[in-house]
């Protein structure tokens, strides 16, 4: 059994070692991920920073106005 899965990691290292390999698929599924999916990733990133600043913010300030 470890011998078949040696041949086919050594098989599937070989296969993914040419270069080929990274010029038609890794580079273009990359670029799409970096000029598609970051922007909106980070947006998203950034708008939960902010509403979670203001939540907070928010409930500091009613707890505040509630003791006084």
């Amino acid at each position: 059994m470890s011998d078949i899965l040696n041949v086919l990691t050594n098989l599937i290292r070989k296969e993914l070692d040419k270069p080929e390999w990274k010029q038609y698929i890794i580079e273009p599924i990359s670029k799409w991920v970096f000029n598609t999916i970051w922007p909106w990733a980070l947006g998203i990133i950034l708008i939960n920073f902010f509403l979670t600043i203001a939540a907070v913010s928010l409930v500091l300030y009613f707890t505040v106005m509630r003791k006084i």
